[in-house]
């Protein structure tokens, strides 16, 4: 099987999951898609965002993309967390933040998911200034949502959101940041785990 062929096998997967596709990707995924999904960034040995452009920003605002340190404050009920998330922040109410943590799903999926809410952008035209207007109620019904839907204290926030910018989007997506520790255990779990998990 081509890549290519496995390629539209993987988008037309995520559609069946999508309510509403009539307009699927009406405004392209341009602010990312210069990183094709055959050809990815080559994975970053130390797991981090040095090549990729962001700023420091103290309160997140949705629709952008963050990546942030994080302690769980329910680390012991939960079977495996992210300490360094990489979210699309969906909404901000009081101390805390809605966003779907793009480390839950592998990174080829990512770049799918990118591309159906790319409709939701607010420029039709590449821009750094640009974001998502977007909430929960506009991708519930798209596959995975569940999975990677989160809720993050701020308070518990412990390395400073880093806002990335909308064109290295594509470049973050395949960065090996994420850090999945057991409950409160501090021992590592495989990604794979969380992946696989995606289809329960």
């Amino acid at each position: 099987m081509s890549s290519e062929t496995k390629t539209i096998q993987e988008i037309t997967q995520f559609m069946n999951g999508v309510k509403e596709f009539s307009n699927w990707s009406t405004v392209k995924a341009d602010m990312w898609h210069t990183t094709k999904i055959e050809t990815a960034v080559p994975l970053n040995e130390k797991g981090n965002m040095s090549s990729v452009k962001s700023h420091k920003v103290d309160i997140p605002k949705a629709g952008r993309m963050y990546s942030f340190g994080y302690s769980a404050k329910t680390a012991k009920t939960l079977p495996y967390w992210d300490k360094y998330p990489l979210i699309i922040c969906l909404s901000v109410a009081g101390n805390r933040m809605q966003g779907v943590n793009l480390h839950y799903i592998p990174p080829k999926q990512r770049a799918i998911f990118l591309d159906i809410i790319m409709k939701y952008s607010s420029t039709k035209t590449s821009s750094n200034t640009s974001y998502l207007k977007i909430n929960y109620a506009k991708i519930k019904n798209i596959k995975w949502v569940g999975h990677m839907l989160k809720q993050y204290l701020f308070n518990h926030v412990v390395q400073t959101f880093e806002e990335i910018a909308p064109k290295d989007w594509g470049k973050a997506i395949n960065l090996k940041t994420q850090q999945f520790t057991a409950g409160d255990t501090g021992k590592r779990v495989s990604a794979t785990i969380a992946y696989n998990d995606r289809n329960k």
